[in-house]
């Protein structure tokens, strides 16, 4: 036990050394951090995923899993891994 504890003692020196050294402050980000969802659903991430989606029907019509003129709609199954991995590939 007494050998454990050192190591977590000499752990946390040399964490609170690094911090120091870095001139870390706990509270600089706390009140940007508080904000919730800040960055979600931003127009820029709203375009790139109606983008990524536009490419995801085109792969599947190409590779014959739908048909021309097929939508994403709410409640479709969601893709296996197999078929992402296609996709990105």
């Amino acid at each position: 036990m007494g050998m454990k504890r050192q190591t977590c003692d000499l752990a946390k020196e040399r964490r609170r050394a690094r911090r120091k050294e870095t001139g870390f402050q706990p509270d600089a980000y706390r009140e940007n951090d508080a904000i919730r969802g800040k960055h979600k659903h931003t127009d820029e991430s709203k375009a790139l995923h109606l983008q990524y989606i536009e490419l995801w029907i085109e792969f599947l019509i190409e590779s014959g899993r739908v048909t021309d003129g097929y939508e994403l709609e709410k409640g479709i199954p969601a893709p296996k891994i197999t078929e992402i991995k296609e996709f990105i590939r």
